[in-house]
């Protein structure tokens, strides 16, 4: 299979994305071909980004919130410095 940093350097130098297909099958017989449209996607978006990764790729799902400062200040706060005995209730 064709990574799209492959993709993107024989788009650059043959500059024709008929070409890229043309070597990318000869490269890999069986690959099914990829549109001129996705050939153009992938070049923007190395283009706009500098690189061809997923970007939204670990940034998918709830944030993070539960060990900000302010968090970890606040147990602090009400566990009054002792982390070795914790109660239940100082929780509630």
């Amino acid at each position: 299979m064709a990574d799209e940093a492959e993709v993107v350097k024989l788009y650059y130098k043959h500059k024709s994305p008929s070409i890229v297909n043309k070597i990318l099958k000869e490269k890999y017989p069986g690959l099914k071909a990829l549109s001129r449209q996705k050939i153009h996607r992938i070049v923007k978006k190395f283009e706009l980004h500098g690189t061809v990764n997923d970007r939204r790729k670990g940034a998918s799902g709830r944030p993070r919130s539960a060990r900000s400062d302010k968090n970890i200040e606040s147990v602090r706060t009400v566990i009054g410095g002792n982390t070795n005995k914790i109660s239940k209730n100082a929780w509630q």
